[in-house]
């Protein structure tokens, strides 16, 4: 299944709404998997080469299941799961920069500056804007970062920023979020803990993002929290 999006297609967005709500795409969702409880647990390992229940939002961006992987590649590209809203949980993803892609080797050639690639959560659209946090692993200059940061009205600020051991081209990263407290982990190990005081977001979709890059995901999934 292959989507596209370019600057400016919003009446096909609008097209897309309207046939939701006369209920002509009912399977949409299919491939969104919950626990009984609806609101409680979210899985995606694209076993069935199928990105059913997922939009595609960004300037120029494409993404295609390929091998039970999610491929996105674009210079501003995100990828939102419909139908969620998490608050308090666990996010995570298994992430590779596809670098032996022709996109990759054609931005390597440019000298791109900044190649990333990540997870979003807590997202939610209002009034047109965009408000949420992303989790984002970043190659600049052949050194590799995990970065924090939060959308507010369309407006990335950034709030936390670690060097990574390693050049990071493949890796799990996890998301606890609880209330104002976040930790992020990369292959299992504590990377960044951080504490929002300002203008906390408390739910949203959960989503995938790359910037001037070509990423695969796989095994995204939000979890409950174990109670203590």
């Amino acid at each position: 299944m292959k989507l596209t999006k370019r600057l400016g297609q919003r009446v096909i967005i609008l097209l897309v709404v309207g046939c939701l709500l006369i209920g002509l795409f009912s399977g949409c969702s299919e491939k969104v998997k919950f626990d009984p409880l609806q609101t409680q647990k979210f899985t995606d390992d694209f076993s069935d080469n199928q990105a059913d229940g997922w939009e595609l939002v960004g300037d120029v961006a494409e993404c295609v299941v390929a091998n039970q992987e999610l491929l996105v590649k674009g210079l501003d590209a995100q990828l939102l799961a419909t139908n969620t809203n998490f608050t308090d949980f666990l996010y995570e993803l298994d992430l590779a920069r596809q670098s032996g892609s022709v996109l990759a080797k054609a931005l390597d050639k440019a000298k791109v500056p900044e190649v990333f690639g990540g997870l979003l959560f807590r997202h939610i659209k209002v009034a047109d804007k965009v408000n949420g946090y992303s989790v984002k692993v970043v190659v600049r200059r052949g050194v590799c970062s995990l970065v924090l940061a939060k959308v507010i009205q369309g407006r990335e600020v950034g709030l936390e920023r670690v060097a990574l051991e390693t050049l990071t081209n493949a890796c799990r990263i996890k998301v606890k979020a609880v209330a104002n407290q976040i930790v992020v982990y990369v292959n299992h190990k504590e990377q960044l803990k951080y504490t929002d005081e300002k203008a906390l977001l408390t739910g949203g979709k959960i989503g995938v993002l790359v910037g001037n890059g070509h990423y695969a995901f796989d095994n995204i999934k939000v979890e409950r929290l174990a109670k203590d």
